[in-house]
């Protein structure tokens, strides 16, 4: 066989200088000798019907075809499916391609070529690609069928019957090669919905390797556009599950947004977009450069850009060198304000040291230097916090004397990981003062320096301060962050930014945080003026939700009950106060109801249940009667002794007449002798002992009176009235 180079090449010359009868010549000398460049042959043809020779391409592509046989592997069938394309009125070359396929077993290809003869010019294209697109379609191939839902797989086709045979996964069915020109529409190799349904082993494995394959796949399948919560749902059905599907997401972001056929609208629930024409990642950043109009959006473009570098992707020399210019500009620029100078002049070194070539335009260091003097609230004016964070690392490395300054004024309006970077810096530098300063610029100016106390109030509540001189209150500090948050809700349909609005739900969620474990600890230490402080603080604040306000209200009552609500007396209480051994009877007789009595009864039920006819058995009839009673009773001492209370002797002080005391008295009249009572739980009850139950209207009638007091009660069966000798603890107390 000629070598292909050596013949072919001349082809290409004759027809580019137009020496078209030598071409002729040459072509078939070409063909005859064995040559089967069909590159360089479609070339050529291209060349031919571009200047209007479209009768010498048609006869030189008979010429070939006529010479050849079915060889697979040399791309002659692709060709002359191309070229009865290129030409549908030619039968020569028509019939050529069907003898060519039909040896080689392939899709019946005179029956798809026929109507392209008869075809009007307007639909020539339209019909050109639906048959490209079946000759193409191989055995496991996909494709849309109009009578079915979803896509189909070609299990195979039967040459001699001119039959494809195409299945769901369930059913198969066949089509005549006229029937599938008609219904079929070939979908590509790759295609998301065919692979969901035949081969999600494939998608797994794009999930995995290829992750921006896998979305441009889901696109094509989805009208080129994807709404993230649409592609979280698609890949649910066994490509990435549930759990996993946010780490795959963080993983393949990065890879997906520098994909250039890919294009990414919004952060946490962007919309997907396969685009036309391709875009590199650098391309579509130097364009949002050149859209933005506010320099913390140039700065933070930028920042994402050296960001995928850390990631690992490759850097892009000519958009490096964009960035250092516009960094060293914005830096220079006497009209922007000092923290974006200090900004734009941290990463223009970082983008220095990332690039190979230098840049014509260097950063006047000592210039910047002179413009970072005033830092006062830099995160709250950059809006930033990575930007804050590079604008204070240029201030460190160029001006050792002042920097501690500066991160200090930085602090109060810097949100958390940033405020507790510039806390440690200046705790292991000897700048506590400063610290300290900083501190109390966030108790005084709150409304300003919202994440400073959010920030603050964390770093008490997890013992950051701790092991340092440094002095924080927090309780005061807890204050603080509830009065912030009750004003910024009330004023939140008004006055509150977004950031102010998303800030007071991270201080509600932080509050509540851990089953309230943190603000228990401030809890824990706060004297009563500071609970009842606290208490006063919490009711009503609209800043936190009903079940924090519960949860604070009901921990400082349990244990600060006096200072917020005023000291209740014994008898005032809820709980059922008794001695020791009323306690003990009472428990011995709910014990002797339910491990003996509701035993007796549920054997006497059972024996009962034994005697015919139980609508006309008394017996059974009182056995239930008897269940019923003691399942009362027994609740209704359980319900009893959880409240129950031994008297606290403790807190019988003997001034006044209380739960636990004897109180001895002497008619008014001087007429009778003394007479004494005692006043115990309802357990301990003994009239004949002269013990009443301190909750009897007769003791309410004594209690809380001091001695010299009259007292008239009822006794004997009439009102008396008795004064008050002596007040004594009663016996049998602990």
């Amino acid at each position: 066989m000629t070598d292909t180079a050596a013949s072919s090449a001349p082809l290409l010359e004759l027809a580019t200088t137009g020496r078209f009868a030598e071409l002729e010549d040459a072509w078939v000398a070409a063909v005859e000798s064995g040559t089967r460049d069909f590159a360089m042959f479609r070339k050529v043809v291209n060349h031919l019907v571009t200047h209007h020779k479209n009768d010498l391409a048609s006869a030189l592509v008979g010429v070939l075809l006529q010479s050849c046989e079915p060889d697979t592997q040399s791309g002659v069938l692709d060709f002359a499916v191309q070229m009865a394309l290129a030409f549908p009125k030619d039968p020569t070359i028509r019939q050529c391609t069907a003898v060519l396929h039909d040896k080689a077993g392939e899709p019946g290809v005179d029956r798809f070529l026929k109507p392209l003869a008869l075809c009007q010019p307007q639909q020539l294209d339209e019909l050109r690609t639906k048959i490209r697109g079946l000759l193409a379609l191989r055995k496991g191939g996909f494709a849309n069928g109009t009578k079915r839902v979803g896509p189909e797989k070609l299990a195979s086709y039967k040459p001699a019957e001119g039959v494809f045979v195409l299945t769901d996964g369930e059913t198969e069915r066949s089509l005549t090669v006229d029937e599938a020109r008609e219904e079929l529409q070939p979908l590509p190799e790759d295609d998301f919905r065919g692979l969901l349904r035949f081969d999600v082993a494939r998608l797994k494995s794009l999930a995995q390797d290829d992750p921006a394959a896998l979305v441009r796949s889901a696109l094509r399948s989805n009208k080129n556009r994807l709404e993230f919560p649409i592609l979280k749902k698609l890949l649910a059905r066994g490509v990435v599950d549930g759990p996993s599907f946010t780490r795959w997401w963080n993983k393949a972001k990065g890879l997906v947004e520098r994909d250039p056929l890919v294009q990414v609208y919004g952060d946490k629930q962007p919309t997907l977009i396969l685009r036309t024409n391709p875009i590199t990642h650098e391309e579509e950043l130097a364009q949002k450069l050149a859209r933005a109009t506010r320099t913390d959006e140039k700065l933070s473009f930028v920042v994402e850009y050296l960001e995928a570098l850390d990631e690992g992707h490759c850097a892009d020399e000519a958009f490096l060198h964009q960035c250092g210019e516009m960094l060293v500009d914005i830096a220079h620029d006497a009209a922007i304000a000092n923290p974006e100078a200090v900004a734009a002049a941290a990463i223009a070194m970082e983008v220095a040291s990332r690039r190979s070539s230098p840049s014509p335009k260097e950063l006047d260091k000592e210039a910047v230097k002179a413009r970072f003097r005033q830092l006062a609230d830099l995160p709250a004016i950059l809006g930033s916090e990575e930007l804050a964070r590079r604008a204070l690392l240029f201030v460190k490395h160029h001006d050792p004397e002042d920097w501690p300054k500066a991160y200090a004024d930085a602090l109060p309006t810097a949100p958390g990981r940033l405020a507790d970077q510039i806390a440690r810096e200046l705790l292991a530098t000897g700048n506590g003062a400063l610290l300290q300063n900083a501190l109390t610029t966030i108790l005084t100016s709150a409304d300003r320096c919202g994440e400073g106390i959010l920030w603050l109030w964390k770093a008490v509540t997890t013992g950051f301060f701790e092991t340092t001189q440094v002095k924080a209150d927090g309780v005061a500090i807890t204050m603080t962050l509830l009065r912030l948050m009750d004003r910024w809700a009330r004023s939140a349909k008004t006055a509150l930014n977004d950031a102010q609005r998303n800030l007071l739900s991270r201080m509600r969620s932080a509050v509540a945080a851990n089953n309230f474990r943190n603000i228990d600890k401030v809890l824990e230490v706060v004297t009563d003026d500071q609970a009842l402080a606290l208490h006063h603080e919490i009711k009503g604040n609209e800043g936190v939700s009903e079940l924090t306000r519960g949860h604070i209200t009901t921990e400082l009552v349990a244990s600060h009950r006096d200072a917020i609500l005023g000291r209740k007396e014994l008898w005032e209480e809820d709980a059922i106060y008794v001695t020791q051994r009323g306690m003990q009877r009472r428990r011995q007789e709910f014990e002797q109801i339910v491990n003996v009595d509701m035993v007796k009864n549920s054997e006497a039920i059972g024996h009962a249940a034994g005697f015919g006819d139980l609508s006309e058995n008394a017996e059974f009839t009182a056995a239930l009667e008897q269940r019923d009673f003691l399942s009362r009773r027994a609740n209704e001492i359980s319900a009893e002794l959880n409240v129950a209370k031994v008297i606290p002797r403790e807190e019988i002080d003997l001034v006044r007449v209380n739960v636990g005391t004897r109180v001895t008295v002497k008619p008014n009249a001087g007429v009778g002798a003394e007479m004494s009572f005692t006043f115990l739980g309802p357990w301990d009850t003994d009239l004949e002992r002269g013990i009443y139950s301190y909750l009897a209207p007769f003791a309410r009638s004594f209690l809380g009176r001091t001695v010299g007091e009259e007292v008239e009660a009822r006794l004997d069966g009439g009102p008396r009235l008795l004064k008050i000798v002596r007040i004594e603890y009663a016996e049998g107390l602990d």
